[in-house]
């Protein structure tokens, strides 16, 4: 039995909702009006939508929405704690007002996300709720009161201090890598044989990216997962007449308008050839073209150097002191002692 935690002040009403087809027109409107920013929520509602249209309803999601005040009610934030194909997700932290006008402010951010934490707190307990990934003040503010609520403390360094960047048929670099054309290299859609070696690089990755390591089944699993749901391409060096993986990129959150690439990895032999560059490039052209996306999304580490390559091709607000780009945000994932959750993986 979980705890009843008393609702906070109405001042905003708040929606709850564990399947897809309970969420109000409204709430599907909001997503779907701005899927990059809500890149981390909209791929999943679609998938757990289609599920329960098809008889097959899905269990262990909840979906917590907070609207202004009446009379003129809108949503101003969607909370979602979910399932991915590896495990559980973080809490992930949606809001229609744009970032840079958030504040540490009782009225308009910490009274809904107290909602919100109230709600989660009640519906999937503490436990539930290892990490937590949105626009920088919303985690922070969360983290407050999700600490004082349970007692459970969050951890210092963030797992995961991000900026969010996108690139559109208007903002694409193109350019030619001659070592296609030339065969010394390949990009293409992965195919069955790729699954050994992408399982290497998915493992790789993992383990540059803790807590969230994978063991080899995982891995394994993974790269199953993305072959056969076409959402990984390779890029292939040819040695000793056998082609080698030299790069993957992965997207797996993909709505109607917009692609989410979640994993681009080289491993360490293969760095410094610019094969990220080439790969992101030619999945990009693919998605913007073939794909019939408006917009191709990623998140890159504030420190990560990659946010050169991802400029080179286009992604903006990614150039060093380069002035604020609508859009271009950044979010933390910040999680809790792990003594007191149960971690799961993203």
């Amino acid at each position: 039995m979980f705890p009843q935690v008393p609702q906070a002040q109405a001042t905003f009403p708040v929606t709850t909702a564990t399947q897809a087809s309970q969420l109000s027109p409204d709430v599907w409107a909001t997503l779907e009006g701005d899927q990059v920013n809500a890149n981390v929520i909209l791929p999943t509602l679609y998938k757990c939508l289609s599920r329960e249209q098809s008889g097959r309803p899905t269990q262990g999601h909840l979906w917590v929405v907070v609207y202004s005040p009446a009379p003129r009610s809108r949503v101003l934030y969607v909370a979602s704690c979910t399932d991915g194909y590896q495990g559980k997700y973080p809490v992930f932290l949606y809001t229609t007002t744009p970032p840079p006008s958030l504040r540490h402010d009782h009225i308009t951010v910490t009274a809904p996300l107290r909602s919100i934490a109230q709600a989660l707190w009640t519906v999937v307990g503490s436990r539930r709720v290892y990490s937590v990934f949105g626009p920088t003040v919303l985690a922070e503010v969360f983290c407050r009161i999700w600490t004082g609520m349970t007692h459970i403390g969050r951890i210092a360094q963030p797992y995961y201090d991000s900026k969010i960047s996108f690139v559109n048929l208007r903002t694409f670099r193109d350019a030619s890598d001659q070592r296609i054309s030339q065969g010394r290299i390949a990009v293409r859609p992965a195919t069955s044989q790729d699954i050994p070696q992408i399982a290497q690089l998915c493992g790789q990755f993992a383990g540059e990216s803790p807590p969230f390591v994978l063991t080899q089944i995982q891995a394994l699993q993974e790269a199953n997962y993305l072959f056969a749901h076409k959402l990984v391409w390779v890029l292939t060096v040819t040695r000793n007449n056998l082609p080698e993986v030299a790069t993957i990129v992965a997207f797996t959150r993909n709505s109607r308008n917009a692609a989410t690439i979640t994993k681009v990895f080289t491993p360490v032999q293969h760095r410094g050839n610019r094969y990220a560059e080439t790969l992101v490039r030619e999945v990009v052209r693919y998605l913007l073209n073939q794909g019939g996306k408006q917009n191709v999304a990623l998140y890159v580490g504030v420190t990560n150097m990659a946010a050169n390559v991802y400029r080179r091709v286009g992604f903006v607000g990614l150039e060093p002191n380069a002035p604020p780009v609508d859009g271009v945000d950044r979010w933390v994932e910040y999680g809790f002692n792990r003594d007191h959750v149960d971690l799961g993986h993203w």
